[in-house]
């Protein structure tokens, strides 16, 4: 797998074998496998194994939004309110789709007056009710990714990693986990505001160069350490 090298001026090829294990310089000619180490996280859960690549890549690159235990969790129908998101087997999501960050939404006015500040369309600002662990990013994983985590390699992370023949190769393991969580974490670098509106580059140039930063650094940090 080559990254785009001429972005970071760095040698970032990365070599795997046929079962798609990563092989090292050290073990080339040898079998190796990518897992997460236990410096990472203890948690071994698959949300707890990308909360820590998460963290790793805030440490790495503390531009990246705040990482906490909940910025990466689960997400039901209930919190995804687009259909292609349910069917997603994760996605980021900048900020509260309710209140795009406010922490409020308005509020037709209550009091005496209240049908008359209907009519009028008087509104107060409330705090908003449908936040589900505050208004920071987050990342949502589907529940059959936590329990079977396999990910196929799509036309646009098999562009940033300059590996065309890689485009819907199967991958599963630690290394499916690594995959998703710096695909989802690159969006966050790449998003631009438009009002107070967060919205995120899809998978442009920008969200590109992050991905393959971010995968980079994660297998150089794993197999150095």
């Amino acid at each position: 797998m080559a990254a785009n090298a001429a972005a970071t001026g760095t040698d970032m090829t990365l070599v795997f074998g046929s079962d798609g294990n990563y092989i090292p310089k050290a073990l080339r000619g040898r079998s190796g496998k990518l897992e997460i180490p236990q410096q990472y996280t203890a948690d071994r859960s698959v949300l707890g194994k990308m909360t820590g690549v998460a963290r790793r890549l805030k440490r790495l690159n503390p531009q990246l939004m705040d990482i906490n235990p909940y910025t990466i969790t689960q997400f039901t129908k209930k919190r995804a309110s687009k259909s292609d998101w349910e069917s997603s087997v994760a996605f980021y999501q900048p900020l509260c789709p309710n209140c795009y960050g406010t922490g409020k939404t308005p509020e037709t006015a209550v009091g005496p007056n209240f049908f008359e500040n209907e009519l009028n369309n008087k509104f107060a600002e409330v705090p908003c009710t449908e936040c589900v662990r505050g208004i920071s990013p987050h990342i949502y994983v589907s529940l059959d990714f936590l329990r079977r985590p396999v990910i196929y390699v799509d036309h646009d992370e098999a562009s940033a990693l300059n590996r065309p023949e890689w485009e819907c190769k199967k991958f599963t393991g630690d290394f499916a986990l690594v995959l998703l969580t710096c695909h989802e974490c690159a969006h966050d670098l790449s998003q631009y505001q438009k009002d107070y509106h967060h919205k995120k580059d899809s998978h442009g140039k920008k969200w590109k160069f992050w991905f393959a930063k971010f995968l980079h650094q994660i297998i150089q940090d794993i197999w150095i350490n």
